[in-house]
């Protein structure tokens, strides 16, 4: 049952549960049906582990802090701050004391319900149970933060936390919330901050920090960020490839949004990249990208075509693009494309070139 958690197997773990229930003790019932109930959350299905929670206590299976937690968790995945917070409240009320984890699964549950003042009044609660706040604690408090746009919020949080939780997954999280606002050198100083004080930042960091350059334009800083994650051997997010690939085009970088064009499978990232030649009325690179797409076979989404579209229609060349729509339509394969004519060439800026007018 637990493995079936780990790997978020719920149909799997709900069949096990259901086969062993007659014969399992009672806390080997709350053991299982915890283990059902943290597997259908993993598995974003909150409503079952809801479900499962409220057939074990009909069952009069006591339920202890790890089934309050785990059920809150699930309540997290569903954005069901309501339900999370009323979960918190009956773990005290049937005689239990809440755990941390108890408060950071509702913190987090309030922030992804964009409900940050709730969130923040969960964790002034720690003090009235002698809890003191730990990195995940605050993490989920700057998240919350990040998701109501209280970017001072989240610099107060981790300018109180001290040195000693002022960790990864915090400073990602402060420096997350000032992206959110639009705040980029309140977040490239907590990036200093970081590295001053020697925390190694993540994969996760390196995106929050991207991102906020970007949503500022500064799209040299996204290329340096991009530079030192390969330094560091990071692997980069989906998102994190969105915003290179954006970075690409602003800064005219063809032969390198190309490569990424090649190399990428992400839907998304591709059509990021497409989309900033249709921007640039790189038709040609945009067609050729939207080829290769349907000839590895990655899904063509609506926003994908619509660049595609644009690129062609600002050039005058419609009609290259039409076969490749409607063969994508019908699941035929994609005929080859013809080159761009000489006209339309002299309208394309070149690697490192100057964008056309």
């Amino acid at each position: 049952m637990a493995a079936c958690a780990r790997g978020s197997a719920w149909p799997m773990a709900l069949r096990f549960l259901q086969a062993t229930s007659s014969s399992s003790t009672e806390a080997g019932d709350d053991i299982s049906y915890t283990s059902a109930i943290d597997a259908c959350a993993k598995g974003s299905e909150w409503v079952r582990a809801f479900g499962l929670f409220a057939q074990m206590l009909r069952q009069r299976i006591p339920a202890t802090a790890v089934s309050f937690n785990a059920t809150i968790t699930a309540a997290a995945e569903g954005f069901a701050w309501l339900h999370a917070l009323f979960l918190l409240a009956e773990i005290q009320r049937s005689g239990l004391l809440p755990t941390l984890p108890s408060f950071c699964a509702a913190m987090t549950a309030c922030a992804r319900g964009q409900a940050w003042e709730q969130a923040l009044n969960v964790l002034n609660e720690l003090s009235l149970h002698e809890l003191q706040p730990d990195a995940v604690a605050l993490g989920a408090a700057c998240f919350a933060c990040e998701c109501g746009s209280q970017w001072r919020g989240a610099l107060s949080l981790f300018d109180a936390a001290g040195a000693a939780l002022q960790d990864a997954v915090v400073t990602t999280a402060a420096i997350a919330a000032c992206a959110e606002a639009g705040q980029w050198e309140a977040a490239q100083q907590l990036w200093v901050q970081m590295h001053r004080t020697g925390v190694p930042p993540t994969a996760t960091t390196y995106e929050a920090l991207a991102a906020a350059y970007s949503r500022a334009h500064r799209w040299q800083e996204v290329l340096t960020l991009q530079a030192h994650m390969q330094e560091a051997s990071l692997a980069p997010s989906a998102g994190m490839l969105v915003i290179i690939g954006r970075g690409f085009g602003q800064s005219f970088h063809w032969a390198k949004a190309l490569a990424l064009l090649a190399k990428c499978q992400e839907a998304s990232v591709r059509g990021a990249v497409a989309a900033e030649c249709a921007r640039s009325a790189m038709w040609a690179h945009s067609l050729a990208g939207m080829a290769s797409m349907q000839r590895k076979q990655v899904p063509l989404d609506a926003v994908a075509f619509r660049c595609l579209t644009c690129a062609c229609s600002r050039s005058q060349q419609l009609g290259r693009a039409l076969p490749l729509l409607s063969s994508s339509q019908v699941g035929r394969p994609l005929p080859p494309s013809p080159p761009p004519s000489a006209k339309a060439r002299e309208h394309e800026p070149s690697d490192g070139g100057h964008k056309a007018m």
